[in-house]
C-alpha cells in the first residue's frame, strides 16, 4: 500500500500552527469585544471652557461594566472641588474623593446616576449602566 496520503512531520507542525493561531486569534477577539464594550459605556460629558478649576467629576465607571446575575463589580468616582457627592440609586454612603471605588451586586442591568455639589450650589451629574446578563 502506498503512503502518499501519510501527513509528513511538517504537514502535522502546519496543522498544529494553525489551530495555535486561531486559539490565539479567538482570544484576542474575545478580549478586544469585551473592552469596546467598556469604552461604549464609559460616560461621555464636558464641561464648559473657563470652569477647569471648578466642580467637576473626573471619572465615574463600573469595571467590569457588564457581569453575569450575582456576580460583583466595582463602580469608582472621582471628583474635583466637591462638597457632596450621592449616587442614584443609593448603594452606600459615599463622600467626595479623587478616586474611589465600591463594591455593588446590581440584581438587574441599572443605570447609575453620580451627582456632585459644590459649596456655591453648583451641581454636575454623569451616568453610567452596568449590564446585568442572566
Amino acid at each position: 500500500m502506498a503512503k502518499w496520503w501519510m501527513p509528513t512531520r511538517g504537514a502535522w507542525i502546519l496543522a498544529g500552527s494553525i489551530v495555535a493561531a486561531s486559539a490565539v486569534w479567538t482570544a484576542y477577539s474575545r478580549w478586544r469585544s469585551a473592552h469596546e464594550w467598556e469604552e461604549r459605556l464609559k460616560p461621555r460629558y464636558t464641561l464648559p471652557p473657563g470652569l477647569a478649576n471648578e466642580l467637576k467629576i473626573e471619572t465615574f465607571y463600573a469595571s467590569p461594566p457588564v457581569i453575569r446575575a450575582g456576580q460583583t463589580t466595582l463602580l469608582c468616582y472621582g471628583v474635583q472641588n466637591a462638597e457632596a457627592v450621592s449616587l442614584s440609586p443609593p448603594v452606600e454612603t459615599i463622600h467626595p474623593s479623587l478616586s474611589r471605588c465600591i463594591e455593588i451586586r446590581p440584581q438587574m442591568t441599572t443605570e447609575y446616576r453620580l451627582t456632585a455639589r459644590s459649596k456655591s450650589g453648583r451641581r454636575v451629574e454623569a451616568l453610567t449602566t452596568i449590564r446585568v446578563l442572566p
